[in-house]
């Protein structure tokens, strides 16, 4: 521990230093697991685990409509809609 913080012995924090959209990137093409239980790796699965599904983690009525919309090929972010407004414009390229 360093300043209330888990530290490595170099200083840098302890643990995972990826997002969402990286964690999946690699699930994928490291991985190799198919998009679809990945996806569930990084949605449905986690917000089971913390409590909060099915309000997060599912498209289904009554939960919220956070979506994120990738690239197939590449699983870059194309948009981003939180609670079912657009959050961001769209990226250039996307439709």
């Amino acid at each position: 521990m360093q300043d209330g913080k888990l530290t490595d012995g170099r200083g840098s924090l302890a643990g995972v230093h990826i997002d969402m959209i990286g964690t999946l990137q690699r699930l994928v093409t490291r991985v190799g697991l198919p998009l679809k239980t990945a996806l569930a790796m990084v949605t449905a699965i986690p917000a089971k685990a913390a409590g909060i599904d099915p309000q997060y983690g599912h498209l289904l009525p009554g939960s919220r409509a956070d979506i994120v919309l990738l690239d197939r090929q590449q699983l870059q972010l194309k948009q981003l809609l939180l609670g079912g407004e657009r959050s961001m414009p769209a990226v250039a390229g996307s439709s």
